[in-house]
């Protein structure tokens, strides 16, 4: 099988630029994972997911994906014996193929075709195709084993079975397969933490300033306080108690002591949440498969394969907690509810509910002003200890999180814990059979169903204020209980109630020398916290008929026959969403929403939901039927040359419709040694189903506060858009492949240009666009298509800031969530050479010596400017993504040069292999000094393979990855470096052996 055509014994070297990597080849490279083997093919750039993941959302844990020519995962067709495989969905509704589903040890070859395919295969094979092959050699047992050993973890590990029969009538090939990855902390790379050695913060990230140590406002004043534990509105001062005034933001104490960052002017206290995250998650993988090929008569032939595959992300480590963006529901001067959560969505857009009570009752609020004033603590004054001591204080808006340096109570005072769960299987039979005349009929049917359960932690905002009331806990009735007694507990919100420090390991009372304030019970923080559950199904469903032959004695210039091929298809895409009852927005669609909240009525639907961080969902179901319709034709015109003609007509209906996309291509042999290849065509790729749901998903992102200069980390609202219409593509190529002796190379020059590319307006860049400096002059909090889009909290003084002027609702410290939507974007062009060249045949010392290299060069990446929906505004501006990156939140990296070569040496039964591996620097678009931005370095890293076999039947591979322990360059990321295109991996050392028997 040869990936882009449907014209049978289409060579490998034909019009196409296809690359094949044979089991041999895999082998001879110490059989490595598919997330490895993605990372060595040149043309495969941007963004990959495969060890970080973390900030794609918790759907991508456990994930590995292809994104060839860097234009995003969901433009790379992945496909297994020619049939496609079921996408799953990200947070965000990015929709993608996890090729984790696929088992290597059924994997005869890997097909890469660089090159649009739409005429051949129809949507989502924008950027090309990638083809997994599985084998038909295998006659009897094969076991394979594997293990990798990985500073700062407990290694990975693989087993392997495979059995198979190669029959008179056909083969027969079973295979079971486990893989584990072990988990890998940010604590065992101390290079991927954040640090404080750079205090302009133009290289710090994986920070925020919501933090524990955090800041809060003294109540100066009697509150009148409400039923729901947060404080009566006064009508005319938002965010103000009724009958009080707060006081300018203090800091609690103990942020570096603990661990904490503080290098903005007002002493901020920063969290290097990144500290809890895993660099590689433990993952589970098993997977079962079986496969049958048998000619039934002299005519008729019959394929049959069965996938099961199940990936398991059971303690994926983030965040001890994330951070307060919505809060109790305030009650109005008059003692009436506002209407529980319809303050979310209120006729002012932007404004916000309240803020975190904490009552002068609090045990960790007597023990912070224990004494007080102090000299360790010269921001909080005698009149803001005074007040604080009668009235209590309130948390700051953007400052505070229940836990961070402390780590979280239920996880042994340590990282918060998610989880992600795939199952995936899938069904494939077909009929091939030949008519009187020579031509072949083809048949097939294809289901797979994939299943994504994932969970993530977050804690429920009104049984925080119950709790900071000291009115929490399972065993009490705040409507009856007293605060602190019996079943009821107080929730200590401060930094005092940290006894070891997770991040340093430092003790509260000892770092600060002052007083210890009552830790948080276990018990308590677990009825705070709780999991917000989502099920996604997808399923895939195709039907596909293709006739084939030739027309016989019709024949040009060349002698030989012209061959075609014509079919149609069926597909049927459907995806289900349910959720927990806590994170549907139409069952519990605010924070007063029972059971969670305190049965407020009111509430809009979907408001924000019950629970501090991560908003709410909304369950649907939605499925797509697309009917298609082919042709190929392949003429050879003289004896060395050969044409083909390709067109494909897919039909959606609705507001898709359908499209129409021809390719032509054409080999010329201009001499024995050269020949030319050259193809054209149009490409598109339809709006994926998640992205046509109205419904909306929640990712977090980061941003930048232009005032501070330091960054933040919020929650973005991504929703889906049913007016999407299709992108397409004009793509060309053209190449030139030589061969001589033992020696073969190819170059190819590509260009693709988009229209109406389906993408989601960033996020940070519409923050950006708000705020494009630190000059408020600059923003544009009047603009309100713009504002609209933004959820601010109400500060109201800051005195180290601005003087002890009021704060205005529209700034960037009390940025809390932004909206965006997915798009038709801009267009964009992508140029570049593909290069290909290896001699083999070379004697040395009575070995076989092998040399070659592949190597990829991106010419420019030019994407026009995004214009924010059903407005005139540009949030992105137009850029030449080639040779730059962007790791934070848009478009991640874009080198211009990787490339690879080797030397392979066979001497009998031993093999050696070295390969260096090159990535060209980037500029970091995040990282800009006097109007410049940094330039990083480029990367090399070498590899070094030892495989013995032993009578065909026994083998042993030693490999070497990163021999000289090459560190990845630096990169501003949350984790310090390119997380998209490299691997936090030292050198590892890996052993592995196989058996046949």
């Amino acid at each position: 099988m040869i990936t882009g055509s449907l014209i049978r014994g289409t060579p490998e070297d034909a019009a196409l630029p296809v690359d094949v990597i044979t089991n041999e080849a895999l082998q001879e490279q110490g059989s490595p994972s598919l997330v490895d083997l993605v990372r060595t093919i040149p043309s495969v750039s941007g963004g990959n997911i495969g060890e970080s993941n973390r900030f794609l959302g918790g759907a991508a844990a456990g994930v590995a994906t292809i994104n060839l020519r860097g234009l995003g995962l969901t433009r790379t067709l992945s496909l297994m014996n020619g049939e496609r495989l079921s996408t799953i969905t990200a947070a965000g509704g990015q929709e993608f193929v996890n090729i984790n589903v696929v088992p290597t040890i059924a994997i005869g070859q890997v097909e890469v075709l660089r090159d649009g395919a739409a005429a051949t295969y129809g949507s989502d094979a924008v950027a090309g195709v990638v083809n997994f092959i599985t084998r038909r050699d295998l006659d009897g047992f094969e076991a394979n084993a594997k293990y990798a050993l990985i500073d700062g973890s407990d290694g990975d590990y693989e087993g392997a079975i495979a059995w198979g029969a190669k029959l008179d009538n056909g083969n027969v090939l079973l295979a079971a397969s486990y893989r584990h990855r072990s988990e890998l902390n940010g604590v065992d790379l101390p290079w991927t933490l954040p640090n404080a050695i750079f205090p302009d913060t133009v290289n710090v990230s994986g920070i925020s300033g919501a933090s524990n140590p955090g800041g809060y406002n003294a109540v100066l004043g009697t509150p009148v306080i409400g039923p729901n534990g947060g404080f009566v509105q006064d009508p005319t001062r938002p965010g103000v108690p009724l009958g009080a005034t707060l006081s300018s933001t203090f800091s609690d104490a103990g942020c570096t002591q603990l661990g904490g960052l503080s290098f903005v002017p007002n002493g901020q206290c920063f969290y290097p949440f990144t500290y809890h995250d895993t660099r590689v998650a433990r993952e589970d993988h098993y997977h079962l498969f079986g496969e049958a090929n048998f000619q039934l008569n002299d005519s008729l032939r019959f394929h049959g394969e069965v996938l099961w595959s199940r990936t398991e992300v059971p303690d994926d480590r983030v965040s001890a907690s994330q951070s307060t963006v919505q809060f109790p529901t305030p009650i109005e001067a008059s003692g009436a509810s506002p209407g529980g959560g319809t303050s979310l969505m209120p006729a002012a857009p932007g404004a916000i509910q309240s803020r975190y009570y904490v009552p002068a009752s609090n045990p960790g609020l007597q023990a912070l002003f224990n004494p007080c004033p102090t000299a360790t603590q010269p921001q909080i004054t005698a009149a803001i200890c005074a007040g604080a001591l009668a009235n209590g204080v309130t948390m700051n808006q953007t400052q505070w999180r229940p836990a961070a340096m402390g780590g979280n109570p239920i996880h042994g005072f340590d990282a918060d814990r998610q989880s992600n769960r795939i199952t995936s299987y899938r069904v494939v039979g077909g009929l091939v059979g030949e008519l009187a005349n020579g031509w072949e009929w083809r048949t097939s049917l294809n289901y797979m169903r994939a299943e994504q359960v994932n969970k993530t932690p977050d804690r429920y905002v009104n049984r925080i204020q119950l709790a900071l009331r000291g009115l929490g806990g399972p065993g009490c009735n705040p409507a009856t209980g007293t605060p602190g007694a019996g079943g009821c507990q107080y929730l200590n919100p401060f930094a005092n109630s940290i006894r070891t420090s997770s991040i340093n390991g430092a003790n509260y009372a000892q770092a600060t020398g002052l007083p210890q304030g009552p830790a948080i019970d276990p018990g308590l923080w677990a009825w705070l916290q709780d999991y917000a559950v989502s099920t996604t199904t997808q399923q895939l469903a195709t039907a596909q008929v293709q006739l084939a032959g030739d027309l016989g004695e019709f024949r040009l210039w060349s002698g030989d026959a012209i061959s075609w091929a014509v079919g149609a298809q069926w597909r049927y895409n459907e995806r289900t969403i349910e959720l927990s009852s806590n994170f549907d927005g139409d069952a519990t669609p605010c924070v007063d929403s029972q059971p969670y909240g305190d049965g407020v009525p009111g509430c809009a639907s979907p408001g924000g939901g019950p629970f501090t961080f991560i908003g709410s969902g909304r369950e649907s179901d939605i499925d797509r039927q697309v009917y298609s319709f082919f042709g190929e034709v392949q003429v050879p015109v003289f004896e060395t040359v050969v044409a083909s003609f390709a067109i494909r007509n897919e039909r959606y209906g609705g507001n898709v419709g359908d499209t129409t996309n021809p390719r032509a291509s054409v080999r010329w042999q201009v001499t024995p040694w050269m020949a030319i290849r050259g193809s054209a065509g149009t490409t598109f790729r339809a709006p994926p189903v998640a992205a046509l749901d109205p419904g909306f998903g929640f990712i977090q992102a980061q941003f930048s506060n232009p005032v501070t200069g330091a960054p933040l980390y919020r929650p973005v609202q991504t929703f889906g858009n049913p007016n999407l219409e299709p992108e397409t593509a004009d793509t060309y190529n053209i190449g030139f492949l030589f061969e001589s002796g033992g020696f073969q190379g190819q170059i190819d020059f590509f260009k693709f240009a988009f229209k109406n590319e389906i993408t989601t307006e960033t996020a940070a860049r519409i923050y950006g666009s708000m705020f494009p400096s630190s000059n408020a002059a600059t923003w544009q909090c009047g603009t309100a298509a713009l504002f609209e889009r933004f959820r601010f909290g109400t500060e109201t003084v800051n005195s180290t800031l601005y003087g002890g002027q009021a704060v205005p609702t529209c700034h960037p410290n009390n940025f809390l969530s932004v909206r965006n939507n997915v798009i038709n974007g801009p267009d964009t062009e992508i140029t570049g050479i593909d290069l290909n060249a290896s001699y083999s045949g070379l004697d040395f010392l009575n070995g076989n010596l092998t040399v070659g290299g592949d190597a990829s060069i991106l010419n420019d990446y030019n994407r026009g400017p995004g214009i924010l929906l059903n407005t005139n505004i540009v949030f992105d501006a137009a850029l030449n993504r080639a040779g730059k990156s962007e790791l934070l939140s848009a478009f991640y990296s874009y080198p211009r040069l990787r490339g690879n070569v080797y030397a392979n040496w066979d001497i009998g039964d031993h093999n050696l292999r070295w390969t260096t591996r090159y990535w060209a620097g980037t500029d970091d678009v995040n990282a800009v000094v006097a109007g410049q931005r940094l330039h990083r370095d480029d990367r090399w890293v070498h590899d070094f393979t030892y495989r013995l076999t032993l009578q065909e039947k026994w083998a042993a591979t030693l490999s070497v990855k990163n021999v000289f322990d090459d560190q990845p360059p630096f990169y501003k990321s949350q984790y310090n470096y390119d997380y998209m295109t490299q691997n936090p991996l030292g050198r590892v050392f890996e052993f592995g052996v196989q058996a046949k028997f």
